[in-house]
């Protein structure tokens, strides 16, 4: 009967300590940016994670490099002395639309290059 009454005790101890220290041991990764109470001396922690599984083996299938000297314009109702631009940035602009500049308006030498370049800006 003693036994039972002890362990009864610690517990009651028991829980009482878990549920008033429990919501003190609260964290989260706010205080990454925020900071906490002594951030100054307190060292960053960085963790890496190399993927060398099974999965990260396989090659990725991407769309072709550009180069400038395919006509891209052969067959499509484009015209060659304008650039088209897509308003909402979400894929490629359609000729048809008239979302477009004269090619000899573009003063830009970065874009320029650009489009020379990598068929885009």
């Amino acid at each position: 009967m003693n036994h039972l009454r002890i362990l009864r005790g610690l517990l009651l101890a028991l829980v009482a300590s878990l549920t008033t220290f429990a919501p003190l041991a609260q964290a989260d990764d706010t205080e990454i940016f925020v900071g906490g109470n002594n951030t100054a001396s307190i060292q960053p922690n960085i963790l890496f994670i190399f993927d060398n599984s099974g999965s990260m083996d396989g090659l990725i299938s991407s769309q072709n490099v550009y180069t400038p000297a395919t006509d891209f314009l052969a067959g499509t109702t484009c015209d060659a002395s304008r650039v088209y631009y897509a308003a909402s940035g979400n894929g490629a602009p359609n000729c048809s639309s008239a979302n477009w500049v004269n090619l000899s308006a573009v003063v830009c030498q970065a874009a320029l290059t650009a489009f020379t370049t990598a068929g885009k800006y």
